[in-house]
């Protein structure tokens, strides 16, 4: 029986370790995959989305030294295209450039360039090339304030290559590596949980198993955060200037945009580490508080085998080589070590002193105290807590307290501007913004560009006109005349005869009967759909995704409307724009700008036909604007006095408005060009200032890009 019984015991002793050992290699992989999900995850949601890519690299804007390079790359991309006599004027050119690139409108150029060469990577497989376009355009307007003879030397067009990766295997190579791990962001969450319970149950001792997976997660973050540092080195190490820009501003330019990318998945790895450390330390604690001593023991005790004893002199030998040859970053890798060393030491040791009685001695393991259990689980969930509350602040928090905080171009582009009221500044804007050439099936446009690139250039005041439409089986939208109270048979008699024509021409009759039409749905039209539409939700999402990615902005909206006040806010609620409307009070002071931007209310709401009260932030235009004539039929007429008296609106209207458009049909940019001239501008707003004795807010022109109206409106507001 004895043999027996030993032969059992054999049996026990050899199953019972190799069970064990699974076990472990078990919560080690487990803990290797939920250190990738981290990773993987983050590429996800934070690099494989365009916009949340396109927002961290226009953050990277605001680190300075990226500021700088940029600069000074735009410059040399300038002078390359333009004149040769360029090269004498660059001081002057990289003054104003550096000024450039700190603006809202350029910000909007690199965001929209970030998402183009997102989808060129990530969604058709090419090479990272980053081409700003159109930076010529933003440059000249910016020189031709300072310097109108060297603005007309520059290109019109000039696009900068600020980062072409098609010459680097390394780097392409990185991203698309990137790109497959975080298409598996799902598989690994999963995949490291269905590991973790597979090493509980196979341990005899479950509580020492989740302690190693915990502790195993917390060595693995701590080597991702290492090799994540060590990739930084690397990459910007790999990085050689040009005489243009030397290499170390480079380097610090493009640490700079590492740091906007993926300095929040460092800050990630770091929680996962303390969280692995402090949870493993809190489990041991529990049920072996004397494991940390015998793992230290084993540590520095000298191997016994010549195999370990071997490898640990190889593993010694190649330290000291790399803190020879890499100093910094060894150093830095080791504190990293120490750092993960300390807290699992300093946890363990904390939670062991809550085990022991009064006189210090340690309980028996197997009279475990509930209190201890307690506070060891208590421990653990405040630390996932924690870490949940901490990994929260590195992704959004962060994103909000810069959203809160006035960015380096100010408010509306100049620092000058936060502390002015709403009327004490000129907003440029555009009439029938949303009536664009660019913008498929609008046969009569006033505007060459669509609103987005109206934003990217700097126009902040839009007039729109909301009515009802309903789009027909041919795709077509038809006018809803009986939602909106208009008689068709009417409207069509106050169009002019062009108008109809335009009409038959596309095949329309205001008045024939439709067929089969889709649901009533609120889109920008001029006078009647059919002519062309836009639906209001797209445009109201466009400037809300603008708003976010413009913290400092603040933008206005007059609203010529024939729909109701209750369809209004459904659109602008649907389209999450309703959050930034901001509601003026007639008896208080106009706020200011910096008040609007702390408030986060950034965007005011004016229509034109009196709002019945139900939407507090509709504010009614005429109460708040007055303006000047319309029905100009030359640039010369707008210049006379006579056409600065009032129009509508009443003589207490905080608001000047110019309504700075000549009326033809269809509409003429050769026609309104005259108007938009920077000496007519000026002019006619100082007149129109000084005959109304008020200061003139709003000017909304057909046509802007033919024109100053923008380098107007920015040279008076940076006036004292």
């Amino acid at each position: 029986m004895v043999p027996k019984a030993g032969r059992t015991g054999t049996v026990a002793r050899v199953q019972r370790p190799g069970r064990d050992g699974v076990a472990v290699v078990l919560a080690v992989v487990a803990a290797i995959a939920a250190v990738g999900a981290i990773v993987a995850l983050y590429l996800k949601a934070e690099i494989a989305n365009r916009d949340r890519f396109a927002n961290r690299t226009v953050a990277a804007l605001d680190d300075p030294a990226v500021r700088d390079v940029v600069a000074r790359q735009v410059v040399v991309n300038v002078i390359e295209r333009g004149s040769p006599d360029l090269i004498s004027a660059r001081p002057l050119l990289e003054t104003a450039v550096e000024t450039v690139v700190s603006t809202g409108p350029f910000r909007s150029l690199v965001r929209t360039t970030a998402q183009q060469a997102h989808s060129l990577l990530f969604e058709h497989g090419n090479a990272f090339v980053f081409d700003v376009a159109d930076t010529g355009t933003v440059v000249l307007s910016a020189v031709r304030s300072l310097a109108p003879d060297i603005a007309a030397k520059l290109p019109a067009n000039a696009d900068s290559t600020l980062i072409d990766l098609r010459e680097r295997p390394f780097a392409q190579d990185t991203l698309r590596a990137a790109d497959q791990l975080r298409k598996i962001a799902i598989v690994l969450p999963i995949l490291a949980l269905l590991l973790l319970l597979g090493a509980i149950a196979l341990a005899r001792d479950r509580g020492r198993a989740f302690a190693r997976f915990a502790l195993a997660l917390g060595v693995v973050a701590t080597v991702a955060e290492i090799a994540l540092g060590t990739a930084r080195t690397l990459v910007l190490r790999s990085l050689e200037g040009t005489e243009e820009i030397p290499t170390a501003d480079l380097r610090a330019a493009a640490g700079g945009v590492w740091d906007a990318l993926l300095g929040d998945l460092a800050g990630l790895l770091l929680i996962a580490a303390i969280v692995g450390f402090v949870l493993a330390a809190g489990v041991l604690s529990a049920v072996d508080p004397q494991a940390i001593r015998r793992q230290a023991a084993r540590f520095t005790r000298r191997p016994e085998s010549h195999l370990a004893l071997g490898a640990r002199g190889v593993v010694l030998t190649l330290a000291g080589v790399a803190v020879l040859l890499e100093p910094g970053l060894a150093l830095s890798a080791i504190a990293y070590l120490i750092g993960a060393a300390l807290i699992y030491a300093g946890s363990t040791e904390l939670l062991t002193a809550l085990g022991r009685d009064r006189k210090g001695r340690e309980r028996p393991h197997d009279r475990l105290p509930r209190r201890r259990v307690a506070v060891v689980v208590a421990a653990a969930i405040m630390t996932f807590a924690g870490a949940s509350a901490a990994a929260a602040i590195v992704l959004h928090e962060g994103q909000a307290i810069k959203a809160a905080t006035v960015p380096a171009e100010g408010c509306n582009g100049l620092r000058t501007l936060c502390d002015k009221r709403l009327n004490e500044i000129v907003w440029p804007g555009t009439h029938n913004s949303m009536a664009a050439a660019d913008v498929p099936g609008w046969a009569i446009p006033d505007q060459r560009r669509s609103i987005p690139r109206q934003l990217q250039d700097g126009i902040r005041l839009f007039l729109l006109d909301p009515h009802y439409g309903r789009v027909l089986g041919n795709g077509r939208v038809q006018t809803d005349f009986q939602a909106e109270g208009r008689n068709a048979n009417k409207v069509a008699a106050e169009l002019s005869p062009d108008a109809l024509a335009a009409l038959d021409r596309l095949g329309v009759n205001l008045t024939a009967s439709s067929g089969a039409r889709g649901a009533k749905e609120v889109f920008l039209c001029h006078t009647v759909c059919e002519l062309g539409a836009t639906r209001f939700t797209d445009t109201l999402t466009t400037m809300r995704t603008f708003l976010q990615a413009h913290p400092s902005t603040v933008l206005m909206m007059i609203l010529e409307n024939y729909v109701t006040d209750e369809d209004l806010q459904r659109s602008f609620a649907a389209t999450g724009t309703e959050h930034y409307a901001a509601t003026l009070n007639r008896g208080a002071p106009l706020p200011t700008l910096q008040q609007l931007i702390d408030d986060g209310k950034r965007l005011i709401v004016f229509t034109e036909e009196p709002p019945t009260g139900a939407v507090p932030w509709l504010n009614d235009a005429f109460t708040w604007i007055q303006d000047t004539p319309l029905g100009n039929s030359t640039a010369a007429q707008l210049g006379s006095v006579e056409k600065c008296r009032r129009y509508r609106g009443t003589a207490d209207s905080p608001f000047l408005m110019l309504n700075n458009w000549v009326e033809r049909f269809p509409p003429s940019p050769t026609a309104n060009r005259p108007a938009l001239t920077e000496d007519f501008l000026k002019s006619r707003i100082a007149r129109c200032e000084k005959v109304r004795d008020l200061p003139v807010s709003l000017v909304a022109v057909d046509f802007y890009d033919q024109g100053d109206l923008i380098g107007v409106a920015h040279d008076l507001n940076a006036q004292p």
